[in-house]
């Protein structure tokens, strides 16, 4: 059972799958929310994006290089989403989109420069 200690963290749950595409639907567009909002710290005029490609604050080549490339890519998963998107069309963007993200660590924060 759940309770057995060679069980721990051992949960599995029976999902239909319409159940797994309405989570994945929720997931979607909670990350498409975060993207869409990319943060304003206060007082600040400019989102990250922003910051990095301008030359007095930020760093043009590391946007150029990085970020610029990441903002294309996050922009073209973006553009899919959609409130009258197909079952199919969810399963296929959170599967190639999300996961494919996420594999390469993009669901992490940035470390805080000041603990270095």
């Amino acid at each position: 059972g759940v309770h057995s200690s060679s069980a721990w963290g051992s949960l599995r749950f029976d999902l239909t799958p319409k159940q797994l595409t309405a989570i994945r639907r929720k997931l979607l567009f909670s990350t498409f929310r975060s993207y869409a909002n990319v943060s304003y710290p206060p007082s600040a005029t400019m989102n990250l994006f922003d910051f990095w490609k301008d030359p007095a604050v930020g760093n043009p080549e590391f946007y150029d290089k990085y970020l610029r490339p990441l903002q294309q890519e996050l922009a073209g998963y973006a553009s899919r989403v959609r409130e009258d998107m197909t079952d199919a069309e969810v399963d296929d963007l959170y599967l190639r989109g999300l996961r494919e993200l996420r594999a390469r660590g993009l669901d992490r924060p940035l470390p805080d420069r000041g603990a270095q």
